[in-house]
């Protein structure tokens, strides 16, 4: 099952918060987007909120099992099409580590060299 939820937020204070970033990153740290500050706040959300960090499962007394980690794919488009490699425990990274993680995982999408466990 799928849910899904529509709601018009200012950005404003999130883009402050990148340009910020990127201006106290070290020479070694990846420059953040957006959509790497957009995949920590994902994982911070789902860890803040664990029942929308479930699997659903017929077998389990609840019908869902809480995961323990929190990983969000994200959409990379390839040569081949679209892939969404998953960036792990996005609720303990930094948004750099979030930044550097999805920069690498998806340069292995495009030149086909993910492994079966990492989408």
């Amino acid at each position: 099952p799928h849910q899904y939820m529509q709601k018009e937020i200012s950005m404003d204070a999130a883009e402050e918060f990148r340009v910020e970033m990127n201006k106290s990153a070290g020479e070694d740290q990846p420059k953040i987007s957006m959509n790497d500050c957009v995949v920590r706040a994902v994982g911070l959300a789902l860890r803040a909120t664990e029942l929308a960090n479930i699997r659903f499962n017929d077998d389990a007394p609840s019908l869902y099992d809480e995961l323990e980690t929190v990983d969000v794919a994200v959409a990379v488009a390839t040569p081949t099409g679209l892939v969404t490699p998953i960036v792990r425990n996005t609720d303990e990274k930094s948004v750099f580590q979030v930044a550097a993680d999805i920069r690498e995982l998806a340069g292995r999408a495009r030149d086909n060299k993910l492994k079966p466990e990492e989408f």
